[in-house]
């Protein structure tokens, strides 16, 4: 009596898509989870004086996937350090150039990342890389949490955990 194959391979292959599916989506769920709590580090933990708001503005992260942004931060404005108004009073000012200058520089970085996926966070000032060489913690901070917390998170993913 011969062996008849009655597998519905099409069933296999709708199978295996939908669990690279729900893979891809908790992956990327994860990289969310990590880009917000390291330019949330960024923000707060930046010990420079940000006169403008330019620079905490311009900082932000970004998800590429195969050279397009799948996801990014909103690059808000950051409210700057409080500046005497002409009647004496205190005004707290936002800027929205760094915010703009962020997210340009973001998506120029996003080109270089033609195949694979890709967590990008900056700072896209001009002049944030001369305040960082003056010891200033524009990104410090934020690249350190995200190399702690990178492991961690996809050690839990790996091991289907819920992150």
């Amino acid at each position: 009596m011969p062996v008849v194959d009655r597998t519905d391979y099409n069933a296999v292959e709708r199978y295996f898509e939908s669990f690279r599916q729900k893979y891809e989506q908790a992956f990327i769920r994860t990289l969310k989870y990590v880009a917000l709590r390291v330019v949330t580090t960024a923000r707060r933990k930046g010990n420079y004086l940000d006169q403008t708001g330019n620079l905490r503005s311009s900082v932000g992260a970004v998800i590429v996937i195969d050279g397009k942004i799948l996801w990014s931060t909103n690059f808000e404005p950051a409210k700057s350090k409080s500046r005497s108004s002409p009647k004496g009073t205190s005004q707290t000012t936002a800027t929205k150039n760094g915010g703009y200058d962020g997210r340009r520089f973001a998506s120029e970085l996003a080109k270089k990342y033609s195949r694979g996926v890709a967590l990008i966070v900056v700072a896209g000032m001009d002049y944030a890389v001369h305040v960082a060489n003056r010891g200033r913690d524009v990104l410090d901070s934020a690249t350190l949490e995200a190399a702690e917390l990178v492991p961690k998170m996809l050690a839990k993913l790996s091991s289907n955990k819920r992150t």
